[in-house]
């Protein structure tokens, strides 16, 4: 065997062993903020700066998922031997970011299911040095109620201008709301003007979308939906 190959081996193995030691770890709420108290790690906000400036935790630096170009530039500059704790506000951005990471060598955390899945309650600021996120005052759940019986058939559109899926169904929703054979009201939540109505429905992932008839939940979806799945699911609950 000659000493190129040898010395090519040599290299696979290390290779291997250097990718088998980092990890992308899901971390629930609980763990997820026990864990940021240690030191170093790197702590990363991946949402967009409109809703970083909203509130975020404590000591997070903010990088776009969304932005790529600026994103990989800020992971060029991060320490490959330092933890790094990802979040986002449902969890599918920080996901992507884990990812894009551990395949450069770092060991990952992220929140599992995002901000959405962080306490309410503000914990002792003197032993848990971080603050949730910032609620905005938005709807309460009287109002909301009140928006679920604003007519006979109401569908709840939980969305946000950063989430991809959610655009995507835009267009149908819209077509469906405009749409008098149906006859239903299509009504927009914005997730992140509204962070505190989600937290209080447990509302953990979007696009949600409910529908209500006389004000009472029926039907409800989380994720992308087709528009003949959609429709599929508003006449099957009309019958």
């Amino acid at each position: 065997m000659t000493y190129a190959r040898v010395r090519q081996l040599l290299m696979l193995v290390w290779v291997g062993c250097t990718l088998s030691t980092v990890a992308q770890t899901k971390l629930d709420a609980g763990s997820f903020l026990d864990s940021i108290q240690k030191q170093p790690r790197i702590l990363i906000d991946v949402r967009s700066p409109e809703e970083f400036q909203k509130g975020t935790l404590a000591y997070a630096k903010n990088s776009d998922w969304n932005d790529r170009p600026d994103f990989e530039a800020y992971a060029q500059q991060l320490d490959v031997r330092t933890p790094v704790y990802l979040f986002c506000f449902s969890g599918g951005r920080s996901a992507k970011a884990a990812t894009y990471l551990t395949e450069r060598g770092f060991d990952v955390y992220e929140l599992d299911g995002g901000m959405l899945r962080l306490p309410t309650k503000q914990p002792d600021q003197e032993t848990l040095p971080h603050t949730t996120p910032a609620r905005a005052n938005g709807l309460d759940l009287a109002a909301f109620r009140k928006l679920t019986r604003a007519a006979d058939k109401v569908l709840i559109n939980f969305t946000a201008k950063w989430c991809a899926p959610c655009q995507k169904m835009k267009p149908f929703l819209s077509r469906l709301e405009n749409d008098s054979a149906n006859d239903v009201r299509v009504v927009s939540v914005d997730a992140d003007e509204h962070a505190g109505l989600l937290t209080q429905l447990a509302i953990d992932g979007i696009p949600r979308l409910q529908l209500y008839h006389h004000g009472t939940l029926v039907w409800e979806h989380t994720g992308f939906i087709a528009e003949t799945d959609l429709y599929e699911a508003i006449d099957t609950k009309q019958k």
